[in-house]
């Protein structure tokens, strides 16, 4: 062939134009036609995409002058669940090519969106023009509605408000949102209800609306989940994958709900189990989810640890004394509960591997606490914090000479999607720094996107964070010029990253968070 969200008509897209009046001029016009059926619906579809559209105003035509624009402008049609619609494409290819390119985005677009990828059947396409100018005209099938999608995500919130309660951990919350589904649906027996929707409004579906509703509810909460297409004692299945506390396990909603439907009853054989444990029955490819391996196996508890811990909070950077700055890390921790907290704060290097620095201590109920990292001179990295009740609290990072401090705010979620919504990077002036940390037992890689002022996609590069470690980025000398804009952070397991602008001319630093993606 992977944030909460109701899709609406998004605007103006990354490096694209609307288009509308104008048609291209070629000496030569070629012709061009495809169609392709989503395997996941493939033993149940059977495609008619001539009536699709029929009844819908095509949108303007959109321009799309580079092959990342072009998937960013197909992926936000098919978000938005149009049937019907245009791009065209103008930057350097050869006609020969654009059935490749097409191919080529909907298998990109499928590996970043597993919400969609269960979600579209299938469509044709045809495209004409000629060498570096082409107008693809797409009919898309999918098994919701854009109105549809408003309402799922509407209902969505509603359940997650009344199922989950404050001071709760990951963990807690996906075993609450395993059980209302276990709870509220039903394997449809007729075989012919497959979507969210079913699952969600008519309480009955297959394994897809089953996997569907439950990442739908993980992902709008927070915690990392991925959607499994494979097969299920031979036949094909569909289930969940779930990050909790630094580590992935599967989860089969639909073998929890077995047959018959059994008022009040919820079962456990297929949650959080590891790749060994569910590979007796289950089989899938592990290659095209091998970020998400699952090796361990689940302990009750894994969110809380010995002390009690349920909250786990990031700091992606710390550094300390290189011998001529005088750098020091310090952390002021307020306990934002009325009772005694303990508390673990650990210090991890770049490079990741064990723990530089280890110290825990309590709070008193409604008490404050300041820690100093006590780690080898010159030493960088990122600051982990567990703790058995909610936190508050700042990093603070400073230096004598020359003289100066910047906070950086603590981060209780992990994410793969991140907005940096403002760049300053120059050659006189500024740089802007990417500190950001990856907590997981796999190396993260990242693709940051460059968008100008106009919300144009204008560049993209890549970096990596080793597993369990950090790193610090310069955006201008990765991209090689100078920023002014926004930014956009894609990660391949869920970290967490913050921005400091760094002054040349002056002693001046200011941080910016990364916004999760919505």
């Amino acid at each position: 062939m992977k944030t909460k969200k109701v899709y609406l008509l998004l605007p103006l897209l990354a490096g694209c134009v609307f288009f509308s009046l104008l048609r291209p001029s070629f000496s030569q016009t070629l012709e061009g036609a495809a169609d392709r059926i989503n395997p996941i619906f493939a033993d149940r579809y059977e495609a008619d995409f001539s009536r699709l559209g029929s009844g819908e105003s095509r949108t303007a035509t959109v321009v799309c002058n580079s092959y990342s624009a072009f998937r960013e402008a197909l992926h936000t049609a098919m978000r938005n669940r149009q049937t019907a619609f245009s791009l065209r494409l103008q930057y350097a290819f050869t006609f020969a090519a654009v059935g490749s390119i097409i191919d080529q985005a909907l298998d990109e677009i499928e590996r970043s969106d597993d919400y969609l990828r269960f979600s579209w059947k299938g469509g044709s396409w045809n495209w004409s023009g000629g060498n570096n100018d082409v107008t693809i005209v797409f009919t898309v099938a999918y098994d919701t509605t854009l109105a549809q999608e408003a309402e799922i995500s509407s209902r969505i919130s509603q359940i997650l408000a009344a199922i989950l309660a404050p001071g709760m951990n990951d963990e807690e919350k996906a075993k609450a949102m395993h059980d209302w589904v276990v709870l509220n649906v039903a394997y449809d027996t007729t075989l012919i209800r497959h979507s969210i929707y079913d699952a969600l409004f008519d309480h009955t579906a297959v394994c897809e609306g089953y996997a569907l509703l439950l990442f739908k509810l993980l992902d709008s909460a927070g915690i990392p989940a991925r959607i499994v297409h494979g097969t299920g004692k031979g036949e094909a299945h569909a289930w969940n994958l779930v990050y909790l506390c630094s580590a992935w396990f599967h989860v089969d909603a639909t073998w929890d709900d077995p047959i018959p439907d059994v008022a009040g009853r919820v079962r456990y054989s297929y949650y959080n189990l590891s790749d060994n444990q569910i590979a007796g029955d289950h089989v899938w490819d592990r290659s095209y989810y091998a970020a998400q391996a699952a090796p361990s196996a689940y302990v009750v508890g894994i969110c809380a640890g010995s002390a009690g811990y349920v909250r786990t909070y990031y700091v992606p950077y710390f550094s300390t004394d290189d011998g001529y700055a005088a750098r020091w890390t310090g952390l002021a921790l307020a306990n934002a509960e009325n009772k005694s907290c303990n508390f673990k704060v650990s210090c991890y290097g770049r490079s990741g591997g064990a723990a530089l620095d280890q110290e825990t201590g309590t709070i008193a109920a409604l008490g404050q606490t300041v820690y100093v990292a006590a780690v080898p001179s010159g030493a960088e990295g990122w600051i982990k914090i567990e703790s058995s009740t909610a936190l508050d609290g700042l990093a603070l990072i400073g230096q004598s000479n020359p003289p100066l401090m910047f906070d950086m705010d603590m981060k209780s979620g992990l994410h793969t999607g991140f907005l940096l919504s403002h760049l300053a990077a120059d050659a006189g002036n500024w740089n802007s720094l990417v500190m950001a940390c990856n907590p997981n037992g796999a190396a993260a890689n990242l693709t940051y996107k460059y968008y100008n002022q106009a919300g144009t996609l204008v560049a993209s590069k890549t970096s990596s964070i080793p597993a369990g470690g950090s790193v610090q980025d310069n955006l201008r000398n990765l991209f090689g010029r100078d920023l002014s804009g926004s930014m956009v952070i894609e990660s391949s397991q869920p970290i967490t990253a913050f921005m400091l602008y760094d002054s040349k001319t002056y002693d001046w630093r200011a941080g910016l968070s990364a916004l999760p993606l919505k």
